[in-house]
């Protein structure tokens, strides 16, 4: 049978329209997420959070074709882009799950390696999905998690507590503390929870990068930053108040930005690989 690999007629014009499967937010932690994995043989994996694809459709691909690839994600439209994307690519092992890792339909004890990119910690219930890890994962599966930490972005939030406490709005800087606690909660923590459902911590991995922008007008004009954050400050806010803070959050990043040459947002983040007992 001809090797797949030496097939010259792949098509490529359709490539063309889906060839950005790596997201610039997602890449720096997806691809120390990648770097960990132990790549074996015929094994079955589950991507939470997948998005519109990476690591999933990467992870597939990297694990060859001998191995099952599910893929959860309530998205409809990114699990439709994914499912394009996978098609184009000719990447047959990939199996796209609907739905929510609070509940995921598949056997226990049937997954070998379960990943997710900075996904568990923007689900609903952190505790549920990873009571759904441990049913699913079989003795000596790999978890492998990344998930960016509390001091991310710390120059912005600097800046949205000075506005507000400005204006004396104790409690919308208090929506904001529990919106990082609940988004971004201490590595003790999470260590804690996937240990309590039969997982061995087997390493733990820090690392940064940096943001930039050339000033607060640029970052908050940022599809990324209004697609992924814009909401979540606006609803720490008064409704008659969001315009207001917002000018004035935007002058306090215009003038850091002045001063430091740029704009530079911190990501500090943590990868976490961990064993099924």
């Amino acid at each position: 049978m001809k090797k797949k690999y030496l097939d010259t007629d792949t098509p490529t014009g359709g490539v063309v329209n889906i060839g950005d499967e790596l997201p610039l937010w997602s890449a720096p932690f997806g691809l120390k997420l990648l770097d960990k994995v132990r790549y074996k043989p015929d094994i079955s994996a589950l991507d939470i959070g997948f998005g519109s694809g990476f690591p999933l459709i990467e992870l597939a691909m990297r694990l060859g074709e001998g191995s099952v690839v599910y893929g959860i994600d309530p998205w409809e439209a990114a699990c439709e882009r994914a499912g394009e994307k996978a098609l184009a690519y000719g990447v047959y092992n990939v199996r796209i799950l609907q739905g929510v890792a609070e509940s995921i339909p598949l056997e226990d004890e049937s997954i070998d390696l379960i990943v997710s990119n900075n996904g568990i910690n923007n689900v609903g219930s952190r505790e549920q999905v990873l009571d759904e890890c441990g049913r699913v994962s079989r003795s000596g599966a790999q978890l492998v998690l990344t998930m960016n930490l509390d001091q991310s972005m710390y120059e912005v939030y600097q800046c949205f507590e000075k506005v507000l406490m400005a204006r004396q709005m104790d409690d919308a800087v208090n929506r904001m503390h529990r919106h990082i606690a609940e988004k971004r909660p201490p590595v003790a923590h999470l260590l804690r929870e996937l240990r309590d459902r039969g997982f061995v911590i087997r390493e733990q991995e820090y690392d940064q990068f940096n943001y930039c922008f050339t000033d607060g007008t640029a970052m908050l004009n940022h599809y990324q930053i209004r697609s992924g954050f814009l909401n979540a400050w606006v609803d720490m806010l008064p409704q008659g108040k969001v315009e207001e803070v917002f000018d004035a959050l935007e002058d306090e990043l215009n003038i850091q930005a002045r001063r430091d040459g740029a704009l530079r947002l911190s990501i500090p983040f943590v990868v976490i690989c961990a064993e099924k007992s």
